[in-house]
């Protein structure tokens, strides 16, 4: 309490100016064997105007990276090798240290390899410039969609599942975007919140920035990688991802969210199309 208090005088002290055209934007994540997602993954987060993906690799034994390859050489992606397990918290705090991550991105958002952050407005670059000057903080809530009963898996996450549960905002489970200069301390860092932010600079958003997560995918994904790969937080739940976990994420996720389908659709229509 003491040291917040401190934070928050602290900044009375000066005034921060909102975001600019110049500002950046990072996404910090770590994964372990998704060679099925991640070429649609990275390619999602460049659409949506991010400037460079901290990747940590917490032990892959598939051709994750090798999918990535010309993400990593052109810089992209920052690929960084950790296969000690259950130690993702950790993870985080010693690549955004040891990388320099606050002086080569102004905003970092964190993110899994099944979570899809995106804005209406085109972009999260947009999404973040529009934000109040007072904002350090945001926290937006999982979209959790099912596997729409796939059994092979789907070609992409984000066209083919378009059902999720409706209850958006009455759950606890949050993702963040921060100001990296607003990141006191690397232990300040954790998977759904960031620690001793001034209370005041703190917002829930999730009109202008969503996250959609695709928590089951499909059959062939759930029981050949996330029921087979452990935990990333704690050894003592390597194990709790079984066939009951897969009916209870799918289950109620029969509310159509069709909006980033639509976007990816239309953003690629754009892109091929032929002027007359």
């Amino acid at each position: 309490m003491i040291f917040r208090k401190i934070l928050e005088l602290a900044s009375d002290r000066f005034e921060r100016p909102g975001p600019a055209i110049g500002e950046t934007v990072g996404v910090l994540a770590i994964m372990k064997n998704e060679a099925m997602n991640i070429r649609e993954w990275v390619d999602h987060y460049r659409w949506q105007g991010v400037d460079r993906i901290f990747l940590i690799d917490n032990g892959s034994d598939d051709d994750s990276k090798k999918l990535i390859e010309r993400d990593i050489r052109s810089g992209f992606v920052e690929y960084f090798w950790r296969p000690v397990r259950n130690q993702q918290v950790q993870h985080y705090r010693a690549v955004y240290a040891s990388a320099g991550i606050e002086s080569k991105v102004t905003w970092l958002a964190i993110a899994d390899l099944d979570e899809f952050w995106y804005s209406p407005l085109g972009s999260l670059k947009a999404a973040i410039a529009l934000l109040s000057p007072d904002a350090d903080l945001v926290y937006s809530n999982w979209r959790i969609f099912g596997s729409a009963e796939f059994d092979d898996h789907p070609s992409s996450l984000r066209e083919q599942l378009l059902f999720r549960r409706p209850d958006v905002e009455s759950h606890r489970n949050t993702k963040w975007i921060c100001r990296t200069r607003s990141i006191v301390a690397p232990r300040a860092i954790g998977i759904h919140k960031v620690k001793w932010i001034d209370s005041r600079r703190v917002v829930s958003e999730n009109r202008s920035l969503k996250l959609n997560h695709y928590v089951t995918q499909s059959l062939a994904y759930f029981t050949k990688v996330k029921m087979t790969r452990g935990d990333a937080t704690d050894g003592r739940f390597d194990n709790v991802r079984d066939m009951k976990y897969f009916d209870n994420y799918n289950s109620g996720a029969t509310t159509s969210d069709p909006e980033l389908a639509d976007m990816v659709i239309a953003s690629r229509k754009a892109r091929h199309s032929v002027p007359e």
